[in-house]
């Protein structure tokens, strides 16, 4: 009896060390398993800031672009020259550098027109008078119909998606205010209530 008893007493002995290795297996699997976590959401948060820092400096460098939608296209057409019209339309003088068209993917829809001016001065000149008189097509040239022009900043495609995620938004929120300023997106409830900074979709959480 003693005999087995010892023998007994030696296996759980044994047990119990193999369980306190076992357990500190874990523990270390465990430490390591968070660690590699926190490394991974570090990364992801530097991968963010590069992502946000790579758009901006991509944003700053079409500041002078515009998008003109609604022109009616034609064959053959001189994409600067029509710009040229639509400004002398406006009544403001400008200097474009070049123009150029994109295709729509919607059939029977006209592609908005991209124009790179001269400065940032000729685009906000051209952007507050196109606000102010309210453009249609036939100002511009007799033969179009008397459809809408718009003239808006060229975004690159995040901050594009962005504003239109904001948009709707705003649209789903009842934001009264949504609007694009010096490569930032901003939105407000109404006039009692603060700005707010749209960084990216995390934002609109």
């Amino acid at each position: 009896l003693k005999e087995s008893v010892n023998f007994m007493s030696g296996q759980f002995d044994n047990f119990n060390l193999k369980l306190q290795d076992i357990i500190k297996v874990v523990n270390d699997v465990s430490k390591e398993n968070k660690q590699l976590k926190e490394e991974n959401q570090k990364l992801k948060i530097e991968m963010r800031d590069f992502n946000k820092k790579i758009n901006y400096i991509e944003q700053k460098l079409v500041e002078n672009h515009i998008e003109i939608i609604g022109v009616p296209e034609e064959a053959n057409e001189d994409c600067s020259k029509i710009v040229k019209e639509i400004s002398m339309a406006l009544g403001v003088t400008v200097c474009v550098e070049s123009a150029f068209r994109f295709r729509s993917k919607i059939q029977n829809k006209h592609g908005k027109i991209v124009a790179v001016l001269k400065n940032y001065e000729n685009k906000k000149t051209m952007m507050d008078m196109s606000r102010k008189k309210k453009l249609k097509a036939n100002n511009v040239n007799a033969k179009w119909k008397e459809e809408g022009i718009y003239i808006n900043n060229y975004l690159t495609q995040i901050n594009s998606n962005l504003l239109y995620k904001t948009r709707m938004y705003a649209r789903e929120n009842n934001y009264k205010y949504v609007w694009y300023r010096d490569c930032k997106i901003f939105i407000r409830k109404d006039e009692k209530n603060k700005v707010i900074l749209i960084e990216d979709e995390n934002s609109l959480r």
